[in-house]
């Protein structure tokens, strides 16, 4: 799959690729938006990062992924990802 959507390693890990770039720049000459594919192959693992924007995110295929949201340290609000939200 990593070849068929064109891929290339993310440095947080996984794969990705970006789809869309916003012409429109905020402070600082970043692009105001962006979205990208990403895939997290199953074993695989995403560094903890902190994020300096705003992220919408959406799950098409793979099994739940799991998340968390850390406003301070110390703090952690798990966040479920994907299509398959009912505990077992």
């Amino acid at each position: 799959m990593v070849q068929q959507l064109q891929l290339q390693p993310h440095p947080e890990g996984g794969f990705y690729r970006e789809t869309f770039r916003d012409e429109q720049k905020v402070q600082g000459g970043r692009a105001a938006s962006t979205a990208i594919l990403y895939l997290l192959p199953a074993g695989a693992k995403s560094k903890l990062h902190r994020l300096d924007a705003s992220e919408c995110w959406h799950a098409y295929l793979g099994a739940l992924g799991r998340d968390c949201e850390r406003p301070e340290p110390g703090v952690c609000y798990p966040l479920l990802l994907g299509r398959r939200r009912t505990p077992r």
